[in-house]
């Protein structure tokens, strides 16, 4: 979980955020003392990571999971979606440019 991998590597998170509303977000910008605009996002999943972060005007970052051996049915559910969603968005020809219409 992330909880027991930030605690190994001795790192604060947070993590029962309700994604994808911001309410885990907004934490982390009063707790951190950060802005939106200046803060990226990195998840493994569209439906919760990426759309959290844009609902809040961050930049985001999708990364791969790192273990899918314990997922909840839901969260695996949501990959299958998330899967055809990102095959089709990363055929475009300008998937990886940075997107200099966020902030």
């Amino acid at each position: 979980t992330v909880a027991k991998t930030a605690e190994r590597l001795g790192i604060d998170c947070i993590y029962f955020s309700l994604k994808p509303s911001p309410f885990g977000y907004i934490i982390a910008k009063l707790r951190y003392n950060i802005r939106f605009k200046s803060t990226v996002v990195i998840g493994d999943q569209v439906f919760t990571d990426i759309f959290g972060a844009k609902i809040c005007g961050m930049k985001s970052i999708m990364v791969k999971p790192l273990d899918l051996t314990y997922e909840r049915n839901t969260v695996k559910l949501r990959r299958i979606l998330c899967r055809g969603i990102y095959n089709r968005i990363s055929q475009r020809p300008n998937f990886l440019k940075e997107d200099n219409n966020n902030g």
